[in-house]
């Protein structure tokens, strides 16, 4: 990817109970939150589709994302966000596939 492509972008997270401040560089904020969470944690996961719509017509509306995640196992999981901002609601749908993905990790860790 070409780094004029490339913008940088901050992030306050939860993890693992501790705030953070993380910052990644992408073609926009999902794709630097990915590369943060790699660089940061060592969370390696891939987007492997997008999709978002508005909840209802007018200019107030709510939107909803749909991202769909592969983990570096092969496991596909989705994250749903909802906000009143397209971008909050796509970030929100990336954490809520993330925190599906480390939820599966915590329960197979403790199966063992």
């Amino acid at each position: 990817c070409d780094l004029e492509d490339q913008e940088m972008f901050q992030f306050s997270i939860e993890y693992q109970g501790v705030a953070h401040e993380v910052v990644g560089q992408g073609n926009g904020p999902l794709d630097a939150l990915v590369h943060a969470l790699t660089e940061k944690f060592g969370l390696a996961y891939d987007i492997q589709d997008y999709q978002e719509h508005a909840m209802e017509a007018g200019s107030g509306s709510s939107a909803a994302a749909y991202i769909l995640l592969k983990t570096p196992e092969g496991t596909e999981l989705y994250g749903v966000g909802q906000h009143r901002s397209l971008t909050k609601a796509s970030i929100l749908g990336l954490v809520a596939a993330i925190n599906r993905c480390l939820g599966l990790s915590r329960d197979a860790t403790s199966k063992h």
